[in-house]
This record gives structure tokens, sequence and C-alpha cells, in this order.
């Protein structure tokens, strides 16, 4: 193709996408003015213009990708079509959430950039709802995609955020929590849980799905043991998991994760053919909050691993940081990446929790991140770096 094809056909493609959007709207505007009452059809055939605009977005990305990034992936380009690859990967798959990458990665590759590494997986966190921002993020997936990675999405199941008038047959918001899972179960969440499975089916690609995670802790999220019994958040996965094969979705990659504090997880675990991978996350928060206490990482993970190897299965580490209260965080991150892959050669996967306003555990919040600590960095990449990955 010469250059001069190349660009008509974006500019063509640019013209015919502005088009349809103004039309649309122009026309939708009208519709609006005269009946109020279809305002929530507006907003849902918008969010199909969004999807639409999506896919521009996506070919006209690939098409300028970033060469500098894909070089350094070409390692993973083999591995991430094919599942089984993913679940055993020659490679320790590296990654990070940042709360700041809402509208784009760039807070990611600027992380990357001073680790002087290439992540092959980025993580995203999405609750359950109704709202638009509660669908999947078919735009941010595909950006991921985009750029060589692949996806990790923190599914959570927040169930009172689901609008009556959508879904008439849920209990009244405030009721919801309680016996949630068992109602998940019993197919009340359907319509939602299949718009999911149908929109990663169109992927194509392999996602990671970490749904209701940390299920075993009591004090942080309604899915917990406050609200269900054990056997019904199992119920309620395998139900999940279920709907997606109904749907002949097969591109999904379904992790599990406890909170490891609480020994009870066992008593969580959705069985063998329902789970491709065991999450945890190590959180080191020294003496920032009052129940925990400066601890190593291997304090923090020895025993677990000795124990979540017994499911014979790849081990993601989904949150991983320290915070620099009552401690040397540069010496934490130093011992705890040292040899990893030899020490724990069932950990799969490790992604960084880069976030810089975490409220879910304290009254104030915490900042985990990192990236414009020049010490800490070097450090971290220098022990990445010596796994001779990339």
């Amino acid at each position: 193709m010469t250059t001069n094809n190349f660009f008509d056909k974006k500019i063509i493609r640019s013209i015919k996408l502005l088009a349809f959007i103004g039309l649309t709207a122009i026309l939708l505007f009208g519709i609006v003015s005269v009946n109020k009452s279809i305002q929530y059809s507006v907003l849902d055939f918008f969010d199909f213009v969004e999807t639409k605009g999506s896919d521009f977005e996506f070919y006209t990305l690939l098409d300028n990708r970033d060469n500098d990034r894909s070089e350094h992936m070409q390692w993973f380009a083999k591995n991430k079509f094919n599942k089984d690859s993913l679940l055993n990967p020659p490679y320790i798959l590296l990654g990070a959430h940042d709360n700041n990458a809402e509208k784009n990665f760039g807070t990611i590759f600027k992380l990357e950039e001073k680790l002087e590494t290439t992540f092959p997986l980025i993580q995203i966190y999405v609750p359950w709802g109704s709202r638009r921002e509660q669908k999947f993020p078919v735009n941010r997936v595909k950006n991921i995609i985009n750029k060589g990675s692949l996806p990790l999405i923190t599914w959570e199941p927040w169930l009172q955020q689901f609008e009556s008038r959508k879904y008439p047959k849920l209990r009244p918001a405030e009721e919801r929590n309680e016996g949630g899972m068992a109602d998940i179960a019993k197919g009340l969440y359907d319509e939602y849980i299949i718009e999911w499975a149908q929109e990663i089916k169109k992927i194509k690609m392999p996602i990671f799905l970490r749904w209701g995670h940390e299920m075993n802790d009591a004090y942080r999220y309604a899915w917990g043991p406050q609200n269900n019994k054990s056997y019904e958040y199992i119920k309620a996965w395998q139900h999940i998991h279920e709907v997606f094969t109904k749907q002949n979705v097969d591109n999904v990659i379904w992790v599990w994760c406890p909170h490891i504090s609480y020994l009870d997880y066992d008593e969580y675990y959705p069985g063998h053919k329902y789970v491709d991978y065991i999450g945890m996350n190590l959180l080191n928060y020294g003496e920032a909050v009052s129940w925990a206490g400066w601890r190593s990482f291997s304090e923090l993970f020895d025993k677990h691993y000795t124990h979540f190897a017994y499911y014979d299965k790849p081990i993601m580490i989904a949150e991983f940081g320290t915070l620099e209260y009552g401690g040397d965080e540069n010496q934490w991150y130093a011992e705890a990446l040292d040899s990893l892959p030899q020490k724990y050669p069932q950990v799969k996967s490790l992604l960084f929790f880069h976030v810089s306003d975490d409220n879910t555990t304290s009254l104030k919040s915490l900042d985990w991140q990192f990236v414009d600590d020049s010490l800490s960095t070097s450090i971290i990449s220098k022990k990445i770096n010596q796994w001779k990955q990339f």
C-alpha cells in the first residue's frame, strides 16, 4: 500500500465516523426533546456509537503501533494467542494497575520506561452495575491489546448498582448484598453476565478475568462472608463460568484470588475445572495501619506459596507492593524480587499495585506508587532484568 492510499483511507474513515456521530446526535436530540421517556434508550444507543468509535480508534491505533514496544514484546507475541502458553509462560508475566490510567495508559508506559521493561499484562478494575462505565470496557481492552499486551480485568460484583427499572427481577438495592451470591447462582444477573460474555467473545484474544476477589474477607467487600456462605460463592463462580461456556466463550483465563490473611480460603475454591490461575495479593502495609506491621515478602508469602502449590495451578501475584512506613521499602523490593522465578517456580505472573490514592483499608489515602522514586525504580529494574526475561 502506498503512503497516499494509506492516508486517503484513514481520512475517508474519519469523515464517515464523524458524519455518522453528527447526524446521530442531531436526530437523537430531536427525539429526546419530544419524548423524555426514551432517554435511557438514547443513552444505550450512544453506548453503541461509543463502541463503533472504539473500533475506529482500535484500528487507527493498530496502524500506528509503537514499534519499539512491539519489538520488546516479540517473545510475548508468540505466546499470547495460546491459552495453554499463558498458563505456563516461558517468563513471568509482569504487569501493573495504575489508578491514573483511566483514560489512557500513559502512566503505565512511564512506569515501564523507568523499570526498563514492558508489561505483558495491564490490569483494570470494573464494578458490576447497569451504568455505562460498568459495561464491558471495549475501548480500554482494545487499547491494551493494540499495545501488544493482554488485559487482566478485576470484575467486582457490587450488586446495589443495578437500576431496578432495567433489572425488575432483582430485590430492592438495599437488600441485595445479603445472599447476593445465591441470587447470582439462581440466574438473576444472567442478562448482565451474558452481555459481558458476548463482548469478551468478540475480542477473540485471551482475557484474564479475576472475579469476586478476596471473597473470604468480611470487612472490605459486599460479596464477603458477612453476607454470603462459602458454598454460595462457589455456586455463583461456577454459574458464571457455565454461562460463559454456554455462550461458547473460550478465551477467558479465570483467576481465583482469595485473601491470604484468612486461612479458610480452601472453603471458597470453586473447583479445578473452573480455575486457571491461583491469585493472591501481596501488599506490605507496614505501620501505615494499626492492624498490620512491617512484614518482609517471605513472611507474607512463603507459607501460602507452599499451600497453594498443592493446587497444581500457575500462581499470580495480582497486587504487589509495599509502603514506606516502618521499614526500608527499597530493601523490601530487593529481597522480594531477588531470584524470584528460581525461588518460586509456580509464580507465573506478578502485577504492581501502582495506586496513588488507595482508600479501601484505611480512613486515610495510601500511596503505593514509586515511579518517581529513582532509587526504588533502579532496584526493581535491576532485579527483574536479572531474570533475563526480555
